[in-house]
């Protein structure tokens, strides 16, 4: 009809809306990577335990470095995936059972279980022993560590002995002849350090 007027339709926010909920609709079909966790327990036994504990390493990345405890446990995040887990720093006297790496498989929202066993043993030194002899002949000593005989010298000798315990030994000269005297002292008690050469030094004068 001549004159009459075409309703206006309005699209502005219906459109808007729509565009919004079909933006959404597509965010939503491209989800972020899922993610579980890894819970890692550590067990150690035995003597001179690591007393600054280790570090746990993640992909071999160190961003994702942790420390932990001797005996300790921690949770930690963890996209699903294939991952290696290394307990690290270790003490030179502690050894961690294998493996370690562990290799492991995660899941979405699941917690896998890491569990590291580590068995420590006592630190351990050296012992360096000399013997100077003056004066008539001899025909050598019998050395003793803690009252067990080791080896045989002879009358001028330089001998080295690994792996002694730290702490206090005694070490003796056997077979001594009665004319001689020995210097400082028979037997002589030594302090054994870990990772480090204590000397034990005897002079026999015989006449």
């Amino acid at each position: 009809m001549i004159g009459s007027r075409i309703p206006s339709v309005r699209l502005g926010g219906g459109v808007a809306g729509l565009l919004l909920l079909m933006l959404a609709a597509a965010c939503s079909d491209f989800p972020g990577p899922s993610s579980g966790a890894l819970h890692i327990s550590v067990t150690t036994i035995g003597v001179d335990l690591d007393a600054d504990g280790y570090s746990v390493v993640i992909d071999g990345g160190p961003v994702s470095k942790t420390a932990i405890g001797v005996n300790d446990a921690a949770t930690l995040p963890a996209f699903s995936g294939s991952h290696t887990v290394l307990l690290a720093g270790i003490a030179p006297n502690c050894s961690v059972a294998a493996p370690n790496p562990h290799a492991v498989e995660v899941t979405s929202s699941h917690t896998v279980e890491v569990a590291f066993a580590v068995t420590c043993v006592t630190l351990t030194g050296d012992l360096a022993v000399t013997v100077a002899t003056t004066g008539a002949a001899s025909a050598g000593y019998r050395l003793s560590i803690d009252g067990v005989a080791t080896e045989q010298l002879p009358a001028n000798a330089a001998t080295i002995v690994t792996g002694l315990p730290r702490g206090g030994h005694v070490v003796g000269l056997g077979n001594v002849a009665s004319g001689c005297a020995v210097t400082p002292s028979n037997p002589l008690t030594i302090n054994v350090k870990p990772q480090a050469t204590v000397t034990a030094a005897f002079a026999v004068s015989c006449h």
